[in-house]
């Protein structure tokens, strides 16, 4: 690796809890993604920013880390209350005790955490912090708007802590980063694993190929899971819309599960991908439509902050209505304009691998180093 800064010379302990995906054993677990990349680039993390990094899916026995970073998964399925004590137990085995929530969705928070951490990051919120002072339908503005849009049935749901409830510890609320960095799946899981474990670093994606043969117009495989149904009121809207839009377009089949290997050559054929809400906002299917060529058809993404910066309007994907009115419009623009769509897709392919070159993983580490050393 090139071009990373030294950063302070006092080494600082940092102890990373999570809930890994799998057991092996230990030291050995294999992780989520979100922690994978921080496990791949732990050498670095030590020798170039002087972080120590320990992981672990236990509490941990020692008291005297300096930073203590509790990923949200961790404390997954368990009470508010529990949680809290967890938190309250954490407390003295360490200087400072950061929060990296990992909700899917910008509107999904835990602010009940917030009296008892010293830093609350998300992966992706709303511009406008007054969002979470009001409570949203199933947690979500998007679920709220699309529930009195097609009038769909309410459901029970556990409503959020709202933020106003919680003023005096709204400056500790920040990001850490979204799903970019992480691995993703079209990259072979044994290689993955190889990465990571025995080579400490993350595989490189395949280069911008010369020629694909994009004969199709759009890629919309996905599924209605068996979710609540105001998780599937969009998706419900795509599949009518995109139905009637195969008389007109070529467009993979709609609402069928297929092999990976299948998913993924769809894709490199697709001009387009249309990449629905589900659970949340970001999904790594823009992810792979950006890596594969295909340019991005996506509910508008304008009321959420993230990191890195990857949603630009009309530079790297084409925003859609929320309830997809202009599905249709805005397909046929962006196949009727092959200048621009190539431009996003270009943009967007450009964007993404950029960040796993050496500039990109600097600027990953070393928001990691600032987000660590500024909490102390």
């Amino acid at each position: 690796m090139k071009h990373f800064s030294q950063s302070e010379k006092s080494t600082l302990r940092v102890c990373i809890i999570s809930r890994p995906k799998q057991k092996i054993v230990n030291p050995f677990h294999l992780w989520h993604r979100n922690v994978e990349v921080l496990l791949a680039y732990r050498r670095i993390l030590s020798s170039h920013y002087n972080l120590s990094l320990t992981f672990t899916s236990t509490l941990p026995q020692e008291t005297n880390y300096d930073i203590i970073i509790v990923f949200s998964r961790f404390t997954a399925g368990i009470t508010k209350q529990n949680r809290i004590a967890i938190l309250k137990k954490l407390r003295p085995q360490c200087h400072r005790l950061l929060w990296f929530s990992e909700r899917d969705s910008a509107g999904s928070t835990e602010f009940e955490v917030l009296p008892y951490v010293d830093r609350y990051l998300m992966r992706h919120k709303y511009r406008d912090l007054q969002d979470y002072s009001q409570t949203y339908y199933f947690n979500r503005k998007y679920t709220d708007y699309l529930a009195k849009k097609t009038n769909i049935s309410h459901e029970s749901f556990l409503a959020n802590e709202l933020l106003s409830s919680y003023e005096d510890h709204i400056h500790k609320i920040g990001l850490w980063w979204n799903l970019a960095y992480t691995i993703l799946g079209s990259i072979p899981r044994w290689k993955r694993w190889m990465s990571v474990y025995l080579l400490n670093n993350t595989p490189r994606f395949p280069s911008k190929a010369s020629e694909l043969v994009k004969d199709m117009d759009l890629h919309a495989l996905f599924v209605i899971k068996d979710q609540r149904g105001v998780i599937n009121a969009q998706r419900d809207l795509a599949l009518g819309k995109l139905q009637k839009l195969q008389q007109d377009y070529t467009i993979t089949p709609i609402h069928r599960r297929v092999s990976k290997r299948e998913y993924y050559a769809y894709m490199k054929r697709s001009r387009c991908v249309f990449s629905p809400f589900g659970w949340g906002e970001i999904n790594y299917r823009d992810f792979e439509g950006f890596l594969l060529q295909a340019c991005l058809l996506k509910p508008d993404m304008s009321d959420i902050d993230t990191w890195p910066l990857l949603y630009e309007e009309n530079q790297t994907y084409v925003p859609l209505a929320w309830d997809l009115t202009d599905l249709e419009e805005k397909l046929g623009q962006t196949l009727d304009n092959e200048t621009l769509r190539q431009r996003i897709t270009d943009n967007a392919y450009q964007r993404y691998t950029s960040l796993w070159q050496d500039s990109g993983i600097a600027a990953l580490l070393e928001r990691f180093n600032t987000i660590i050393r500024t909490s102390l």
